[in-house]
């Protein structure tokens, strides 16, 4: 009976390690995190906020957008609702001058305010303070 049951053992492993041979040559390999792309996704439209100050713009729910800096000379800032758009690309930074990434991630409205503080006076004459320059228009997302 002992020896029955160490071939009976024997069988089984066998068995156990023909199966897990089999399972790893079929299964592929994973690729290593240093192989992951990092690469944005590209926007299906780049919004310009200088010519869409009070207007509404519908995008469908999932699509990836851009909002393109106005005048490359300021620094610019935006806000928006990130309950209806999710930014792509951090604040500060901006990809290649097309501006700030958005994927539309949930049906519904929000404004987007594009701001920068205007150019101080040219001459050295004392001048009062001008007002920021800022665009907003609204992103439908459906």
């Amino acid at each position: 009976m002992n020896r029955f049951k160490r071939f009976f053992f024997l069988i089984i492993f066998c068995l156990g390690v023909q199966s897990c041979n089999t399972q790893g040559s079929s299964t592929p390999s994973p690729i290593p995190a240093t192989e992951t792309s990092t690469a944005q996704p590209t926007p299906s439209m780049i919004l310009h906020p200088a010519e869409l100050t009070g207007q509404q713009i519908t995008i469908a729910l999932g699509d990836v957008f851009a909002v393109a800096l106005p005048d490359q000379r300021f620094n610019w800032q935006i806000n928006f609702a990130d309950t209806v758009i999710q930014m792509l690309t951090p604040l500060e930074n901006v990809v290649d001058n097309e501006g700030w990434l958005f994927r539309a991630t949930a049906p519904g409205l929000t404004d987007i305010r594009v701001t920068a503080s205007a150019a101080p006076c040219p001459s050295e004459t004392p001048c009062p303070p001008p007002p920021p320059i800022t665009f907003v228009f609204t992103i439908e997302v459906k």
